[in-house]
């Protein structure tokens, strides 16, 4: 199975939309901010899926992407949480 830049490869999978999104943050050439943005459009499960893909993102390409306003918006939270 070989990927193409940019598309995921079709996996044999009980939960394909996941594995798709996983699989994509785990070869992704592209800025790790667009692929986020990207895997967050599918649309499905997102605040899961979009979680556990930002954390490979971040494992992989630290967290120097991450916009300024996402890491305020996380501040705010943990205060009132």
């Amino acid at each position: 199975m070989v990927a193409r830049p940019g598309r995921c490869p079709r996996l044999p999978h009980r939960d394909p939309v996941r594995a798709r999104a996983h699989l994509r943050a785990l070869i992704a050439t592209e800025a790790p901010g667009a692929v986020l943005a990207d895997i967050i459009q599918q649309s499905y499960d997102t605040d899961t899926v979009a979680a556990i893909a930002g954390g490979v993102l971040g494992a992989r390409f630290g967290s120097g992407w991450v916009p300024r306003a996402w890491l305020l918006g996380a501040e705010r939270v943990s205060r009132v949480a």
